[in-house]
């Protein structure tokens, strides 16, 4: 009960060193009581030591064993080096004779072992002092400039091995984007990489040795030195999904959306592939090196399923190809020292005790982190942890302010439509230009709204749980059709009366295609416009059902859009390593047309279809078009306006999936936009928590228990 200091830890050095040479405890008892007794009360006794043990370890001892503090030996210090120089002239021992009894030739050798063993207990304490104890977990919020954090494609802040660098990446993606560089020492970030419209980096990464740093481009793998310099072009990408950068200076990485994984020097050269999609694969992404360099761990998506939460996380030996399923049910999988997996689903972080070696899990994942920022289309996860148990993340509350729903004139002067905040997307005017129909989170549930303009009362028009999204109206504004994934849980496409009567009917089936998604409804009532999960454009036929290609390619194609006269589609597509805008003839056939120029995305026509709409991430721009000859004419693109407004190329994200940010009306002067600011869509800062391999095993002893 009274104040201790070292020489408490010198009194139980000695009592192990004692029963190191004896092989017997100095005290003892039948009970604790009478070990504590005789602690407090008896005087070492040494009898019980080898007969021969040397007079100068013996010595040491008796003054390490002093019952009076004051008299004990001051400091471990002194104990290393009178065993030391035992060590170093054992002969000098005036006991020990040329002849032994052969009970202390069975000792000696204890002797001296306990010797070199406490000389690197006592070297280590003399280091370290007492037994230091564990450094808190510590937790602070970093601010990202620039717009925010870019947080579309991959992890955007990223540590170095030793966590002694945060890399993360600002901007817009589409409209430019800059990777910032700060030692966690320092206030101030530096700028190391940046790029405009089609050539802005993203998804970074670290070489092993902190040196370097990975990135890409919409269309290039590069590295550039962290102390500075020119950036290396190391090979050509289309939207790469992931890299990882090996001790044996070798890049894995996914080179497309749709792809398997490539591997390719650190110094560059040609890619060769290392994982194939064969029938059933969507995209392989998001590689991570193992421990001992002969296997990756990525992300693994099966062709048709419409987001990443039923993904699996998989490993690859390099040498062999060989693959294995390590867990089903997650995506954006990390490795960490602790001996587990950490991925993702459904928002939340989870660990999963794994071996390196067997490349097998070892128990029952536990949820470890919630709320973080995660994309579910895309398998991306907004965490890294370094190898001393860093871990930056941004989280999802950043993104989840509700916002009100406006009109916008051609100048950008606003008025409001729909005052109530919610998280809106994918706002839809009826061809009447009496209702709005938007889709809306509420809960873990998107439902379709209809807004009545006039009455200004909103009706929510479906009622099951899951997704339902998507809308489109009609062309006689009587009927929506909308994704669901009710019943089997497939994207199919379904209708209800735009006025909530009836029951809700399946009039396309999902079949053998990925997700569908409807973004046009063709002016003779029959067609529908899709989209699908692996970025192509489809034809449905409501009379028959069928579902036909209309433009799929290598590249991603989206959100198709019929012409007034159901001569054109529209769409997005991104195969100049931005999207951009696209027209070709319907049925398919002829030419194809540009109409955008430095970006733009969901496209919308006027009613008299003279005039086409798209978006920016700046704003709204129009252009002059004319579809009534056998070739189509643009004419130069303009900006109508720009400003505070929600979205951008990308469109609007809600419940982690990407909607349309926008609509016009059929006479194009006025547009629904979704008031807010741009920064706010995506996270303005990031967590960082030192030391956290501590809370880490916290966590998971709690559930292993």
């Amino acid at each position: 009960g009274q104040p201790v200091d070292r020489r408490a830890d010198i009194w139980a050095f000695g009592c192990i060193l004692y029963e190191m040479l004896s092989g017997r405890k100095l005290f003892t008892g039948e009970t604790a009581t009478d070990v504590i007794g005789a602690v407090v009360h008896k005087e070492p006794d040494l009898e019980e030591l080898p007969p021969k043990t040397p007079a100068r370890i013996r010595l040491l001892l008796e003054r390490t064993l002093q019952k009076d503090a004051n008299r004990r030996l001051q400091s471990i210090g002194d104990a290393r080096i009178a065993l030391q120089e035992w060590i170093e002239n054992p002969e000098a021992e005036e006991t020990v004779a040329v002849a032994q009894p052969q009970g202390w030739r069975r000792w000696a050798p204890w002797a001296v072992a306990a010797g070199a063993l406490v000389v690197g207990l006592a070297v280590g304490a003399m280091l370290l002092g007492r037994t230091a104890a564990p450094e808190p977990v510590r937790r602070s919020t970093i601010q990202i400039g620039g717009g925010g954090l870019f947080s579309g494609f991959g992890t955007s802040a990223v540590l170095s091995p030793d966590g002694g660098l945060l890399a993360y990446v600002s901007g817009s993606g589409n409209e430019g984007g800059e990777i910032h560089l700060r030692p966690l020492d320092q206030y101030e970030p530096s700028m190391i990489a940046e790029g405009g419209a089609g050539e802005a980096p993203y998804q970074p990464f670290f070489s092993p040795d902190g040196e370097w740093l990975g990135y890409v481009t919409p269309a290039e793998l590069k590295k550039v030195s962290v102390a500075g310099g020119a950036p290396i072009t190391l090979c050509k990408v289309e939207l790469s999904r992931g890299a990882t950068w090996g001790a044996d200076e070798t890049i894995v990485f996914a080179p497309a959306p749709r792809s398997g994984l490539m591997r390719v020097s650190s110094a560059g050269g040609e890619p060769q592939p290392l994982t194939d999609l064969g029938e059933t694969d969507f995209s392989h992404r998001w590689p991570q090196w193992l421990p001992g360099g002969e296997t990756v761990l990525f992300t693994s998506v099966q062709d048709g399923a419409d987001n990443f939460e039923s993904a699996s996380l998989e490993v690859v030996n390099v040498a062999t190809g060989e693959r294995k399923v390590v867990h089903r049910g997650g995506y954006h999988g990390r490795y960490v020292e602790t001996g587990h997996i950490l991925y993702v689903h459904e928002g939340t972080m989870f660990a999963l005790p794994f071996d390196p070696k067997k490349l097998e899990a070892l128990g029952s994942q536990m949820p470890v982190l919630e709320d973080l920022e995660a994309t579910i289309i895309q398998g991306a996860a907004q965490f890294d942890v370094a190898e001393n148990g860093a871990l930056v993340y941004a989280t999802q509350s950043q993104q989840g302010d509700p916002f009100p729903v406006v009109w916008v004139d051609r100048n950008g002067r606003t008025e409001p439509l729909w005052s109530e905040p919610a998280l809106y997307a994918n706002p839809e005017l009826s061809p009447d230009g009496r209702k709005l129909s938007v889709s809306l989170l509420r809960g873990n549930n998107l439902d379709v709204w209809v807004y009545d303009l006039d009455r200004k009362v909103a009706t929510r028009l479906t009622f099951d749980e899951g997704y339902d999204a998507d809308q489109v109206w009609s062309p006689d504004s009587r009927w929506i059709i909308f994704s669901s994934n009710r019943g089997d849980g497939n994207n199919s496409i379904y209708r209800k009366a735009a006025d909530g009567s009836g029951e809700v009917e399946l009039v396309v089936e999902q079949g053998d295609l990925p997700a569908l998604y409807p973004t046009s409804w063709s002016v003779d009532g029959d067609s529908l416009a899709v989209w699908t999960a692996n970025s192509d454009i489809y034809i449905a036929s409501l009379e028959s059902g069928e579902v036909t290609p209309f433009q799929t390619s290598e590249f991603g194609e989206f959100n198709p859009s019929f012409s007034p006269d159901g001569r054109w589609i529209a769409y997005d597509s991104n195969e100049s390593g931005k999207p951009e805008i696209y027209v070709r003839g319907f049925p398919a056939g002829g030419g194809k047309w540009q109409v955008s120029d430095g970006g733009g995305a969901l496209a919308r026509w006027s009613d008299d279809g003279r005039e086409l709409f798209y978006r920016t991430d700046d704003g709204i721009m129009a252009v002059d078009v004319d579809g009534g000859g056998s070739n189509f004419e643009v004419g130069t693109p303009k900006k109508l306006f720009d400003g505070p407004f929600l979205g951008g190329t990308n469109g609007i994200s809600v419940g982690g999936f990407i909607f349309p940010d926008y609509t016009v009306s059929g006479d194009g002067e006025s547009f629904v936009m979704f008031a807010g600011r741009e920064e706010t869509s995506r996270p303005t800062s990031v967590r960082l928590v030192t030391n956290w391999f501590d809370e880490l095993r916290r966590l998971t002893a709690v559930g292993s228990r």
